[in-house]
């Protein structure tokens, strides 16, 4: 009976290999690519525009921005240094933690279409309802002391006019994508983007660029297979009348539990399709997958300890808090 099911696992998930893994190796490479853009030059620029714009154009950079967390971290800080409002910097920061090119078409593939365009506008909605409240809170609640060292009083903010320094600091894939940036961004106040310094980004050469393409989707490859064969798991030895009973009943208790679902078990972006996918063919409400979603990036240790570089304590549990209820809202409002 139990090499029966341990077939049964493989062969479903194999099968899902099969299907996801053109997905994920066009989203690493759209990854990699983008990871080689002028892309700190942009955000510079779009941060430097009237807040309302420059909020709008912070959350559509950071949902398609290739920067991991930790590399953002940096440039938010020199730009803090140089004056810029805080609210598009930690709207760009929202909304890069929470999504990038490569989840758009792994959720495409491992779901449906419409659960990546679903997942995309929620994430930009959350995105910018972050941005705006963030107008109207005084900087020193948002930002941790030191941070914004060198950007005068906090009162008077950088319009679009201010002179601007180049923001041509390393970069790194997206957090979901996994691997820590591996050029210059290596970040605090004392690095050249975080003092704003200078510095021209090579083009890489080909076996430079295959070798980044390889350890992204070595990383992203191995969440993926993990979570396949969770999922595969879950649909073999789980009788799904527990789902049933469990996600079929109040759709709020459903997305509660997605929710809870998502804090410990969201490890990488593409990894957690499969689990999910197991769990909508199993009686999951797509409110709630669209929960988990949310839910699980937003919570994650990793990107909020670097958060944490430039947020003060007290507003990143806020942040945490709001992001949330945002997620369990969007996913009400799915169902």
């Amino acid at each position: 009976m139990i090499y029966r099911q341990i077939l049964l696992v493989l062969e479903k998930s194999g099968e899902t290999i099969l299907n996801l893994w053109p997905y994920v190796a066009g989203g690493v490479l759209l990854g990699e690519i983008l990871r080689y853009t002028s892309w700190t030059d942009v955000i510079d620029r779009a941060c430097r525009r009237s807040l309302p714009v420059a909020v709008t154009v912070a959350a559509l950079l950071g949902m398609a921005s290739p920067l991991c967390t930790y590399g953002t971290v940096p440039l938010v800080l020199r730009l803090l240094a140089a004056g810029v409002h805080p609210a598009p910097l930690v709207t760009f920061l929202c909304a890069s933690s929470l999504f990038n090119p490569q989840i758009f078409i792994i959720t495409w593939g491992g779901i449906d279409l419409e659960m990546a365009l679903v997942r995309t506008g929620v994430t930009l909605l959350i995105s910018l309802c972050l941005g705006f409240l963030l107008l109207f809170i005084p900087k020193r609640l948002v930002i941790r002391a030191g941070a914004a060292a060198g950007s005068g009083s906090g009162d008077e903010w950088a319009n679009p006019a201010a002179e601007r320094t180049e923001a041509q600091g390393g970069t790194g894939v997206q957090e979901e994508s996994g691997t820590q940036e591996r050029t210059g961004a290596q970040g605090g106040a004392g690095s050249p983007v975080a003092a704003g310094g200078s510095r021209k980004k090579d083009r890489p050469s080909f076996p430079e660029f295959l070798r980044g393409f390889w350890q992204n989707l070595e990383y992203v490859g191995f969440y993926l297979l993990l979570g396949v064969l969770l999922g595969s798991l879950v649909e073999v030895v789980v009788p799904s009348s527990w789902f049933s009973h469990i996600f079929s009943g109040s759709r709020w208790f459903s997305v509660l539990a997605a929710a809870g679902l998502g804090v410990p078990l969201y490890a990488c972006g593409g990894g957690v399709i499969p689990f999910i996918r197991a769990l909508l063919e199993q009686g999951l409400s797509r409110g709630a997958a669209l929960t988990f979603f949310l839910v699980g990036p937003a919570t994650r240790i990793t990107p909020l300890m670097a958060l944490a570089a430039v947020l003060r304590p007290l507003f990143l549990g806020l942040y945490v808090v709001v992001l949330v209820i945002l997620a369990v809202a969007a996913g009400l409002l799915y169902n």
